[in-house]
C-alpha cells in the first residue's frame, strides 16, 4: 500500500471517491463471469417448451380474471379503459385476450406512454442550446415500435430523429464512418454524453450501468483492475479496509471512465483525450488520473479501447438480459423501475434470450403470466 501521495492527488483521490460514494457504490466483494452462456437451438427450444409446459395448466383463466388483467393491461399499455370490443374478445379467452394487447402495441398510445416512460428512465427531454435530448428515448422506441432487439439500445450506429427516423449522430459531427467504429446507441448520443458530463466521466459510467444494469457500482461480476493497474492519483482506492471501500468500486468503474475521455464535456467526440474532462477542481484531467501508463481498460478480463467495444461485452452480459426483464416486468406490475425482479417471474428473465430481446415480446409474456393475470 502506497504510504506517501503527493498533496495534489491525496485531495483528488479523496473527492473520487466522495464521487463514487455519491453515484452509488455498495460494498459487495463476490466475483463471477456473468456472461451468458451459449446453447444450442435444440437446447433452447427444449428448455423453453419445458418452461412453457410447467405453466400451461395455471393458464385455463376465467373470463373475470382475463378482463380484470386486460384493464391494467389497457391502462399500463394505452392509458386508457379497454372498449366494449375488446372486452368481448375476452370470450375467445386467452388468444383474444392476446390478440388485444397485441393490437394495443399499434395503438398510438403505445408510443406516447413508451416515450413518457423512456424520458423517465434517460431523465431528460426536449432540446436545450442545440441538443437534442430526445435521442435516447427516439431510438428506444424506435426499437421498440420496429420489433428489434433491444440490444440494439446501446449497439446502435445511428441516432433517431423526433419524427423516429434514422439520422447521423451529432456526437460525431454526423460522420457515419466515425459512427460505425464508435458509436454505442443511447450511450454516445450527444444528450447522454452532456447530460451526465462530469469530473473524471465518473457519472458516465454511473448512468450507463444504472440503466443498463439496473446496477450500481461496485460491479459484482467484474474483478476489475488489480492494485498495480491503478493510478498512482488514486492509490488510497487500494484500501480495503476504509469506509466506503472506494477501490472496490474503482477497480471496475475506471476501465470505462478511460473509454469517455474521447467524448468532451459538450458530449463531442475527440480524438484528443487530454482537454475532454476534468477534475474535481475544474482543471483538465487526463486518463493517467483514473489509470496507470500502459494499462488498456478492460471488461472481466477483455481489453476494449471504445465505448463502443464496452459496450458491444455489456450486451451479452447476464446483467444487461437481467435488467431488461426486472424494467419491463416492473414496468407491467407498476413497480418502481429498479425494484428487484419478483421471483414469479424470473422465468420471463430468462426466456429474454427467447424473445429475441424484443420488448414487445417481453410485455406480452408478462401480460400472460399467472402472477400477472391472478395478481
Amino acid at each position: 500500500m502506497t504510504k506517501f501521495v503527493h498533496s495534489y492527488y491525496k485531495s483528488l483521490s479523496t473527492l473520487v471517491c466522495v464521487l463514487a460514494t455519491a453515484i452509488g457504490c455498495s460494498n459487495e466483494s463476490k466475483f463471477d463471469k456473468g456472461m451468458l452462456e451459449a446453447k444450442t437451438s435444440p437446447q433452447l427450444n427444449a428448455a423453453r417448451a419445458e418452461n412453457e409446459k410447467s405453466f400451461e395448466s395455471q393458464r385455463n383463466y376465467t373470463r373475470e380474471q382475463l378482463e380484470k388483467a386486460l384493464r391494467v393491461v389497457s391502462s399500463t399499455l394505452i392509458n386508457r379503459d379497454p372498449t366494449t370490443a375488446e372486452l368481448e374478445s375476452l370470450s375467445r379467452g386467452l388468444s383474444g385476450y392476446e390478440d388485444t394487447i397485441k393490437a394495443y402495441f399499434n395503438d398510438p398510445g403505445f408510443k406516447t406512454v413508451q416515450m413518457a416512460y423512456y424520458r423517465s428512465i434517460f431523465e431528460m427531454q426536449g432540446t436545450d442550446q442545440g441538443v437534442n435530448y430526445d435521442e435516447p428515448s427516439n431510438l428506444a422506441l424506435y426499437l421498440i415500435t420496429n420489433d428489434i432487439s433491444f440490444q440494439e439500445i446501446i449497439r446502435a450506429d445511428y441516432c433517431v430523429n423526433n419524427n423516429l427516423e434514422k439520422t447521423g449522430c451529432t456526437s460525431f459531427g454526423n460522420d457515419a464512418n466515425v459512427a460505425r467504429a464508435q458509436a454505442a446507441g443511447a450511450l454516445t448520443t450527444q444528450a447522454f454524453m452532456r447530460k451526465w458530463s462530469a469530473s473524471f466521466n465518473f457519472k458516465r459510467v454511473a448512468k450507463s450501468f444504472k440503466v443498463f444494469a439496473c446496477s450500481e457500482y461496485p460491479d459484482s461480476t467484474d474483478a476489475g483492475l488489480t492494485e498495480q493497474q491503478v493510478a498512482d492519483s488514486i492509490k488510497d482506492f487500494n484500501c480495503t479496509t476504509c469506509t466506503p471501500a472506494c477501490y472496490s468500486c474503482h477497480r471496475s468503474m475506471n476501465s470505462k471512465a478511460a473509454l469517455f475521455y474521447n467524448f468532451n464535456q459538450l458530449g463531442v467526440y475527440s480524438t484528443n483525450t487530454t482537454n475532454t474532462t476534468v477534475t474535481d477542481t475544474g482543471a483538465a484531467s487526463n486518463i493517467g488520473h483514473v489509470l496507470k501508463t500502459g494499462v488498456r481498460p478492460q471488461y472481466h478480463g477483455r481489453e476494449m479501447q471504445t465505448v463502443r467495444e464496452y459496450a458491444l461485452l455489456l450486451t451479452q452480459n447476464k446483467k444487461f438480459r437481467d435488467c431488461l426483464a426486472q424494467r419491463l416486468t416492473n414496468y407491467m406490475m407498476g413497480r418502481e423501475p429498479y425494484a428487484p425482479l419478483l421471483p414469479q417471474f424470473q422465468n420471463v428473465r430468462d426466456n429474454v434470450s427467447f424473445n429475441d430481446f424484443k420488448v414487445k415480446s417481453i410485455l406480452l409474456e408478462v401480460a400472460k403470466h399467472p402472477a400477472f393475470v391472478l395478481r
